[in-house]
């Protein structure tokens, strides 16, 4: 009987550690996929960029100075990469210096076609702080590459329940998703 469980725990931690290289993998393919199109959609464009930091820094610690600033269309933005490796997370932006991380489970019960969400509290994570530079400000993007299922940000005194979208204003940033900041600079 001991055997039996012991096979199942080392079964169960396997598929746990696969699931994790998955997401370390599926989340390196989605950075590279979108400095791809990134570095492309600035090349035709004519736009200009400076990178301070490694493309996959941000996967490790979040920094204090921008992943990159990019010059397009007379603006400044300067651009923090925030990662989320399991795209079943949901981020809950309580103020301007953190979020909470969710794990959030589907399950279906019985009799019912409805799929119910319980989210699992997983961590406080800390934001990155706003550049304070001198003279011609950047405008303050927070780019969410890869992005979570949910996002949503603290309204007064409960969270607001539609999903904070791209573009939208929080806490002195603008966020946005990789398709929808290229979509922003296919635009300019």
């Amino acid at each position: 009987m001991s055997a039996v469980i012991a096979y199942i725990i080392e079964i169960i931690l396997l598929l746990w550690v696969a699931k994790i290289i998955f997401n370390f993998i599926r989340a390196i393919v989605l950075r590279v996929r979108f400095y791809v199109k990134f570095e492309k959609l600035c090349t035709e464009k004519g736009y200009s960029i400076t990178k301070n930091r490694n493309l996959f820094a941000s996967f490790f610690c979040v920094s204090k100075k921008a992943d990159f600033i990019l010059c397009a269309g007379g603006t400044r933005y300067s651009v923090r990469l925030l990662t989320c490796f399991a795209h079943k997370r949901a981020y809950h932006f309580i103020n301007e210096s953190c979020y909470i991380r969710f794990a959030r489970f589907g399950y279906i019960l019985p009799m019912s076609k409805n799929i119910n969400k319980i989210r699992f509290f997983e961590s406080i994570k800390k934001m990155p702080l706003l550049a304070r530079e001198q003279g011609d400000v950047p405008k303050q993007i927070l780019l969410l590459n890869p992005s979570p299922a949910e996002v949503f940000q603290l309204e007064g005194n409960r969270m607001k329940k539609s999903l904070v979208r791209d573009g939208a204003e929080m806490y002195g940033w603008n966020v946005y998703s990789a398709k929808g900041f290229l979509d922003l600079l296919g635009g300019i």
